[in-house]
């Protein structure tokens, strides 16, 4: 049974004013993982987003394209420079475009059935058959 994981998007303020520092990271349990951030941080930390992700490999798969579209932000580890609306965003408008173009290769009556995060989430799995396998593999698991 696959336990639900979240890819998170936290940002930092300092009496009002949000700093320009996001940090992408996934977690089971995101309120924890926040408190464990806050600790030892100056500035006070606040989830901006959260994405819902039905496994925990959909969730690392996902953290990593987003870490991956964000890259040319990137700071240290998992800290990117810029407001967390302005990295989300980036990473928003990347994942549309992968999908805009895989869903120039899907069959209409299967792009029904999955919702935007999951075409997402399977683009940025690996992809041994290419999309359409990958997509006829989860189809067929939803059996």
């Amino acid at each position: 049974m696959s336990k639900t994981s979240y890819v998170y998007f936290v940002g930092m303020r300092e009496k009002g004013p949000v700093l320009p520092f996001c940090k992408i990271g996934m977690s089971d349990e995101v309120s924890k993982r926040l408190a464990q951030i806050q600790s030892g941080n100056p500035y006070e930390c606040f989830v901006y987003k959260q994405i819902r992700c039905s496994s925990r490999a959909g969730a690392q798969a996902i953290e990593a394209a987003a870490q991956a579209d964000a890259a040319s932000k990137w700071r240290r580890g998992e800290w990117f420079n810029g407001t967390p609306e302005a990295i989300y965003r980036m990473v928003e408008a990347s994942i549309k475009t992968k999908t805009a173009a895989a869903n120039d290769n899907i069959i209409p009556a299967v792009r029904r059935k999955l919702s935007p995060a999951k075409v997402s989430e399977i683009l940025t799995r690996p992809k041994p058959g290419g999309l359409a396998e990958s997509l006829r593999r989860h189809m067929e698991a939803q059996r």
